[in-house]
């Protein structure tokens, strides 16, 4: 098998294994807490839901920035063997713990991991793969992430056993042998001029463009985050308390599953109009889609079903599509610092605002208020995209 490939499948899974790990308490939101706080008020659950979804981004905000500077000081290889090892021991220590402020911990530092693989792999990738393929691979590649989600939804629906998902998310762990002997730094990475950072004479380019690539990013992953996170207890609050757990997985699935093909048309799309056109397809979708179901429909039906996998569609079409975007902006010796940065700084800001979409579940009058409040990010980020050159055929440096 070609070794190009062999690496691209390895990071492929690992991704996967992301996505499942991303996902699997907001899908099994309801059962965690009992565990932890079965006989406390609601409004103290709410609290600590909210904190369960909130610091994962901040601990993917923090671990995202640190393994892009890590990786272009060690190796894109050193830094993903690192981050999977310690992300298959975090798995099997969620499931030890009988305190949600210990599994809040591991939450953070669970996120820390799956963030900096994320931003690490597709650095990678992006570099050994041709430019012509670029844009194809790193859409099928964050395409793992919303199988993860999928496979999350599934097992969820047929399964009440949520900590048999932290043990099948452990697995990464057997990947190591095969990441140690297969996985190769890329030559545009061997062969950079380590001299050239942030300092040089050519900041204020790289400075304009990691602020503009980091609104974009975070302006997507707010209203991303808020769907993914509290779309599942919208529906749950819509139907029988029989049908709560399999309406959970659904809507889960229904966004994963229009996340997959979202993410593998994103590729063909970008190389073929460009990657602005995409992105700003997707803000234009989501914005749409976000007012249709929270604002007109507001209720469990056939039809909000099929708006989910719409706005899945969308997810798929925009993270796809900057995920190849973003480190085609930098060069190879500030790129995965560049690209972390990028995909980080507005995820802590997304952190915050997740975590303030429990909080003010209250005050906007239930979850589908509160997640319309926050897609109107996606009008800002469409906004931005005006601000920003298309990099279709860019051949990285």
């Amino acid at each position: 098998m070609n070794k190009t490939i062999l690496q691209f499948i390895l990071c492929w899974i690992i991704c996967l294994f992301g996505g499942i790990n991303s996902s699997l308490v907001s899908a099994n939101l309801s059962q965690i807490l009992d565990v932890f706080l079965l006989n406390e008020p609601e409004s103290v659950r709410l609290f600590v839901a909210s904190i369960f979804n909130g610091i994962v981004l901040i601990g993917w905000s923090i671990g995202g920035v640190l393994s892009g500077l890590f990786a272009d000081k060690i190796g894109r290889k050193q830094t993903i063997l690192i981050l999977t090892t310690i992300l298959s021991i975090l798995c099997i220590a969620s499931n030890t713990t009988d305190s949600w402020h210990i599994f809040a911990l591991f939450r953070f530092l669970s996120g820390a991991m799956v963030g900096g693989l994320m931003v690490v792999t597709t650095t990678h990738i992006a570099e050994i793969i041709s430019p012509e393929k670029r844009a194809i691979s790193i859409g099928i590649l964050a395409n793992s992430f919303a199988v993860g989600i999928m496979v999350t939804g599934i097992f969820s629906a047929s399964n009440p056993d949520w900590k048999q998902l932290f043990y099948i998310n452990a697995l990464v762990g057997v990947l190591l042998p095969l990441l140690f002997i297969f996985l190769k730094n890329s030559e545009l990475f061997t062969n950079r001029n380590i001299t050239i950072s942030f300092s040089t004479s050519s900041e204020p380019l790289f400075s304009k463009t990691l602020v503009l690539a980091s609104l974009i990013f975070g302006a997507m992953l707010i209203g991303l985050w808020a769907l993914f996170s509290w779309m599942p207890t919208w529906a749950e609050e819509l139907v029988p308390l029989a049908e709560a757990n399999k309406t959970r997985g659904i809507i889960l699935m229904c966004l994963a599953l229009g996340g997959i093909v979202g993410a593998f048309s994103s590729g063909f799309l970008a190389n073929i109009v460009g990657r602005k056109p995409v992105i700003q397809f997707a803000f234009i979708g989501l914005s749409v889609l976000s007012i249709l179901v929270f604002y007109f429909i507001k209720n469990y039906t056939l039809a909000s079903i099929i708006a989910t996998g719409g706005m899945g569609i969308c997810i798929g079409l925009g993270q796809g599509t900057l995920s190849s975007f973003i480190p085609e902006m930098f060069p190879t010796k500030i790129r995965a610092g560049a690209t972390g940065l990028s995909f980080n700084l507005g995820r802590i800001i997304t952190g915050v605002c997740v975590f303030f979409v429990g909080v003010l579940v209250p005050f906007f009058g239930g979850y589908g208020n509160s997640i319309l409040a926050f897609s109107v990010l996606f009008i800002v980020g469409l906004f931005l995209m005006f601000f920003v050159k298309d990099t279709k055929d860019t051949q990285l440096i």
